[in-house]
Parts: C-alpha cells; structure tokens; sequence
C-alpha cells in the first residue's frame, strides 16, 4: 500500500475509537443481517462484498459491480426474535449507489405493573408490547483513483454507508410511552487487489464519533447512547477459476477476517469461509464465525460453525445458510435469502456461447505451457498463438502469462498474426529505435499501417508497456472494427462515453474482442498481460482467420 492508503486505514481506526462518554451502547442490528451467503462463509466477507450483501459488510466491493443486484433475509433467532433483511444496489455514471433496510423484532412483551404493598403485593399485567430495533442504510462507492489526489490508486475502491437507526417499543399503554429513538453513525470501507486472484478488504462500522453525531438518542429522558466501532480486516482469494490462482473451469473462494473493538473491552475475532462452485449455478459453503460472549471481561469467545448452499436461476439467486450460536442446540438458526445478481450472468452466458476457439482441440497439436495450466482462463488463446509462432515462449517452458507486454513486443506480434513480408530497416525509423534494433523492421511496418505512431517528442518508445486503453484502441484499429455513432451510455463503469477512447473501446466491445471482460471493469491505466494479449489477438479477424486455417489443416 503506498502512504495515502495507509493514512487513510489508520485515520479510519482513530475514528473508529474517538468517542465521547455517553450512557451504555447501543447494538446494531445489521451485524447479523449481512445476507445467507456471507453468514455461510463465517461473515468472512471484507475482501469479497461482490454482490448486495456488501453492503451491510464492507460498501468498497459494491464498485465493481455492472448491474443492478438486489438480497433479501429473513430468519429466527433464539426461536422468538424475528429478523428481515432487504437491500440493493446499482451502478451509474456518478458510481455505485445502494440502500438497505434491517429490522429485528421481538413481538409481545408482557408490560407489568405492581400493585398492593409489602406481602399483597401483587404483579398485574396490564398489556403487551413489540420492540423492533432497525437501520436503514444508504451506500455510496467508487474507485479511489476517480478522487484527483489519489488518481495513481487505480487497483482500489472505497465505499461510504450513511446509517439511521430506529429503536424502540410499540404498545405497552403509559408505560412505554417515549420508549423509542433515533440515531445515525457511518461505515467506510475499502478494498485493494494487489494481484489476480487476491482482494484484501478493510472496513470500519459506526466509526463516526459521537462529537459527529454517531450516537443513539432516547426520546424519554434525552438519554444517549453510543454506537460501537467495529473494524473488520481481512482478504479473499480465489484459488481456483477464471481469474485465479491457478486456474480452472470450477470456482473456489477462501476468506478470512478479523474483527477488533476499538471501544469495547473485547478481543478479536476471526472469520473463515470457503465456497466452492462445481458447476455455475451451485455453490457449496462452509465457515466459521467467532463472536464474543457476553461475559464480564468480554475476553471469551463462540466458535460457531456455518455451512450453506446456494443457487442461481435466470438471474434470481437462493441462498441458505445453517448457523450455531453458542453452544446450544436450541440455538442453531436457519436463514434464508433471496437475491438479483441480473443481466450480468445472462449477458455472459450468451457472449460465451459465440466463442470460436474450442476448449479441447483433440484433432490438433498445441504447444503447451508448465504455468498455464488446464481451466486457465487463456489457456487456448495462448497455445494457438504458441502454435502459430505469434508469440513465444520461454527456454524453461514457461509462458508466463502475467507479464506485461512492450510496445515493440506487440508490434512484432501484430506483424506476425497478420504474416507480413517485412524488409530490415534500410535507417533508423524513429530517434530511439536504430535501424539494427531486433525489433526496427516491425517497428517500422506497423507505423506505416498507422497502427502505432510515435509520441509529441518524435520518440517511439519501444520498451514502454502498454497499457489497456492503447492495447484497444490499437487493436481495435488493427482488426478493423467498425466505430460507432454517438454512446449513449459508458462502456465500462469506470470509463464514461466522454472518455477519449470510449468509441474505440465500444467498437472493440461490440466486434467481440473485450468478452473476457464481461461483468468486470475495464481498468484502462492498467498494463497489459501476455494472457490479455493472447486473447485479444485470437478475437482479431487475423486471428480468427489464421486459427479456423490451422484447424482445417490440423483435421
């Protein structure tokens, strides 16, 4: 993390202890109504949050989401307390915004009253009573790098929650009249992806201190109360999937957080959760969810074990969760959920179908790769590539495809797809590239397709990376995709229509050359891969043609 990052953490934990001395504390109610998936995993969900349930856990993971998505829970506690959770979120042009609701219940309440004196004394029910305690949430989020001074935060997202809270009793007569209240505090949460596969989350709930008006006040007797801070550490790593670990067709998450208390007497706690997807729509999950116990020093804890199912259907997802509190069998919960994960899981499944590259290509020999293993996301795009000596590998069988790519690197693969007869350069084609340069007579070929040029100094610069946005636009240029008339909408969530390069993004969009990117964000800033590079020139019209070639030969 650079040091903007960490002042921001650790402005966020003083926040999260700066309170001022009021009279008790009061609970929030959306520490249990986090959704069915999250409890399954253990709560173990700071360096996930990629659906609605991250609202209620950590808002940062709301950013990256591309369409409307929507949870819901209900459930019993301790067999009488009623639970009910709803909440969603969708992006616009401004950022991710969401809006969430919990409520816990406890229905009929006996109210008491006393009458006689000394030994006729007598206890006189006069009525019953409801209590609810509820907060309603409103969530904001974005990528850091859209604030002007953090811009060279570009793998980070932040997400802010506005909480008010209502807590009370309903009935009763006289006797509760004034029993009821309002308060507001605010969560902030961030997420930081230092690599493919790895998501480390930090989130801080009901941080604002009470001098800002986190805090809880009693209409009867102006009593105020305050909101306890809870900080919650920890990250998310997909082992196995696309965009993994290690690649494969099944996806596997694992997670683990950790909760602190910066204003309670009370000791860590920790989250784990696993989730485990054999096919698209099932997910299998287990967890662990520590809470502390309600003893005097608060230095005990509840190791309550969790497990879940979920499934998706046209967009809808159900999700179940078993849970244990404490000890006691009596105490074991089941939740239920209801979600909208939406068109994202459509529009995918439909761009998937109009892939040309097979799988498996039993037929044909493809030259094979020690770290791209079988499931890898790019695993065919790069073994044809291999194939057809676009790209190379390297002396120790590795291909390694999480390198980035130089500027001369992809114009010599250019040249090579598009198998051009190209002469040695008779002089040197830009300032900083000699005419012996290895890489000078593609250098100069693709200049002179108007391909690649050189920059405002005359330079060409053919050891500089190349980012996302440049690699589109060039092979936008490349294959020849047809630009479109006027956006009417952003490409990406995080590139708008007013971006100098949207319509040539959305032209690589529409030819098919950006599926890989369905349901995730564009990042334009960010480098190219030699895996990204593989799959974006197997969707050229050069690339599509020199494959459909070699198979015909190979069958």
């Amino acid at each position: 993390m650079k040091k903007s990052i960490i002042f921001i953490f650790a402005a966020m934990l003083m926040l999260g202890s700066a309170y001022a001395d009021v009279t008790g504390s009061t609970v929030d109610p959306s520490d249990l109504g986090v959704g069915a998936r999250p409890l399954a995993l253990g709560k173990a969900y700071v360096g996930l949050s990629d659906d609605a349930n991250g609202l209620f856990i950590n808002p940062a993971g709301l950013a990256g989401i591309r369409s409307f998505k929507a949870t819901s829970m209900s459930g019993q506690v301790l067999q009488d307390i009623t639970y009910v959770l709803i909440g969603g979120a969708t992006p616009t042009d401004y950022g991710v915004f969401g809006l969430g609701y919990t409520n816990v219940g406890l229905p009929n309440i006996p109210v008491t009253t006393t009458a006689g004196s000394g030994t006729t004394e007598t206890v006189v029910n006069i009525g019953t009573t409801n209590y609810y305690s509820s907060v309603l949430t409103l969530s904001y989020s974005n990528d850091l790098s859209k604030i002007s001074m953090f811009q060279e935060h570009k793998n980070v997202t932040y997400g802010v929650n506005l909480k008010y809270y209502m807590q009370g009793f309903e009935g009763g007569g006289p006797t509760m009249r004034g029993a009821n209240g309002t308060g507001t505090d605010m969560d902030l949460g961030f997420q930081y992806k230092p690599r493919t596969g790895l998501t480390l989350g930090l989130s801080g709930l009901n941080i604002l201190p009470v001098s800002m008006g986190g805090k809880f006040s009693w209409d009867k007797g102006g009593v105020e109360e305050s909101i306890p801070a809870t900080i919650k550490a920890g990250f998310t790593a997909k082992l196995l999937g696309k965009d993994s670990f290690y690649g494969s067709k099944q996806d596997v998450y694992f997670g683990m957080d950790m909760d602190t208390f910066p204003s309670l007497n009370r000791q860590a706690v920790y989250h784990t959760g696993l989730e485990w997807s054999p096919i698209s729509v099932l997910a299998l999950r287990v967890g662990l969810d520590q809470k502390p116990k309600g003893t005097e020093d608060g230095n005990e804890v509840d190791n309550n074990l969790t497990a879940g199912i979920g499934l998706k259907f046209n967009g809808f997802t159900f999700d179940y969760c078993y849970h244990q509190f404490s000890d006691l069998t009596e105490n074991t919960t089941h939740f239920f959920s209801i979600g909208y994960v939406g068109e994202e899981e459509k529009q995918k499944s439909a761009q998937e179908q109009k892939k040309i590259i097979p799988v498996v290509v039993p037929s044909v020999s493809l030259e094979t790769f020690s770290d791209v293993p079988p499931g890898f996301w790019a695993k065919s795009p790069i073994e044809f590539m291999a194939t057809l000596g676009v790209m190379n590998g390297y002396f120790d069988g590795k291909f390694r495809p999480d390198d980035t790519v130089s500027r001369a690197e992809l114009a010599t693969m250019l040249v090579k797809l598009k198998k051009l007869d190209v002469n040695d350069a008779t002089s040197d084609p830009f300032p900083d590239v000699s005419k012996d340069s290895w890489a000078a007579r593609y250098v100069k070929a693709v200049s002179s397709m108007n391909l690649m040029g050189n920059y405002p100094d005359g330079t060409f610069k053919p050891e500089k990376k190349v980012t996302k946005v440049e690699g589109i636009v060039i092979l936008s240029r490349f294959t020849e995709a047809a630009e479109p008339g006027p956006l009417k909408k952003d490409p990406f969530v995080d590139v708008s229509q007013k971006h100098w390069a949207a319509k040539n993004i959305t032209a690589a969009q529409n030819y098919g050359l950006l599926d890989y990117l369905i349901g995730k964000k564009f990042e334009p800033d960010k480098e190219l891969t030699r895996a990204e590079v593989a799959e974006l020139l197997s969707k050229t019209s050069s690339g599509k043609e020199r494959i459909r070639e070699f198979l015909k030969v190979g069958i």
